[in-house]
């Protein structure tokens, strides 16, 4: 009950992820099978990333996670992307997706069959049907 995943990245950055209950193997080696899923992704600038998904599996050893049933994605700086599944790549901050996606952004919404975000560098590669709808601003000095 209640699993915690931590760590640090190469450039000081920091993953926390906690799962409602885990399920491991009598070896307690291999994947761990995780329900009801919760983390944070904090670059070492401050700006956090939160994640949830119904269900996963946790690659202890490679420090990746891939996420099932159901992703939502909200950043500090305004975005909110909404998947299917995601795998997460912690020490190498990069969230990959390879299934349809929503992303809101203070500036428009986007729509992609496949992600490839790099968490670190606020960098993302969409692709497969890409399209994007802006909304126009609603500071009247930026018009």
């Amino acid at each position: 009950k209640n699993p915690t995943y931590f760590g640090i990245t190469k450039d000081e950055g920091k993953y926390n992820v906690r799962a409602r209950e885990e399920v491991v193997g009598i070896t307690m080696t291999g994947p761990i099978k995780l329900e009801g899923i919760e983390g944070d992704l904090v670059q070492a600038s401050g700006a956090t990333t939160k994640l949830s998904a119904m269900r996963g599996v946790l690659e202890r050893e490679k420090s990746e996670i891939q996420l099932l049933d159901g992703v939502t994605l909200d950043t500090t700086t305004g975005i909110k992307a909404r998947l299917k599944s995601a795998h997460v790549y912690a020490k190498d901050h990069r969230i990959v997706s390879n299934e349809p996606l929503q992303a809101e952004m203070p500036t428009g919404t986007l729509f992609a069959n496949t992600m490839d975000l790099k968490t670190d560098r606020r960098q993302g590669v969409f692709g497969g049907n890409v399209a994007l709808r802006l909304t126009p601003s609603q500071d009247p000095q930026r018009q």
